[in-house]
């Protein structure tokens, strides 16, 4: 129903069902990231942080949560703290494919190739390397495979692909 409220335009109303949520269960992972990207658009960025790291801290395990963090963070120009919630979301939800792919545009923005590979050899190990290029370029994975032998040369494919540049939506 939050979310609804949203889209009608009614945030406090929306606010107080996300409340009344955590009450019921604190440790919702989904509920604290809807609540901190909510005050992040329409509140105070300093609520939407002390929320998200509420959230962290009650439902540590939960992926969505870290990432919606980082992208905030990431949009704020906090590229570093973005980093960083990016690679501890993955570590706490390795199978949370959409925080591959936001890290990985995170990773091209910057030039940073080493850290790209890095983070597609990961993927690799979670996902299987039929699944690095879907992981990484559309944070999604269909299947499990095993590693195959090209590898390296569809890293260096995936590098290039002028679309996995496009940060502007």
């Amino acid at each position: 129903w939050a979310c609804l409220e949203v889209r009608r335009g009614g945030f406090e109303k929306a606010r107080e069902l996300l409340e009344q949520a955590l009450r019921s269960d604190p440790s919702h992972g989904a509920v604290w990231t809807a609540y901190g990207l909510l005050e992040s658009k329409h509140g105070s960025l300093e609520k939407s942080r002390e929320l998200f790291l509420q959230g962290l801290r009650r439902a540590p395990n939960h992926g969505p949560l870290y990432r919606t963090f980082a992208m905030v963070e990431e949009r704020l120009g906090n590229y570093e703290r973005a980093r960083q919630l990016f690679r501890e979301g993955i570590e706490r939800d390795p199978y949370d494919a959409p925080s591959y792919r936001e890290l990985s545009l995170l990773e091209k923005k910057f030039g940073r190739r080493d850290a790209f590979k890095e983070l597609a050899h990961q993927a690799q190990d979670v996902f299987g390397s039929g699944n690095v290029k879907s992981v990484l370029l559309e944070g999604k994975c269909s299947n499990f495979v095993s590693a195959g032998d090209e590898h390296d040369l569809e890293l260096t494919k995936l590098w290039s692909m002028e679309h996995a540049l496009d940060l502007s939506s």
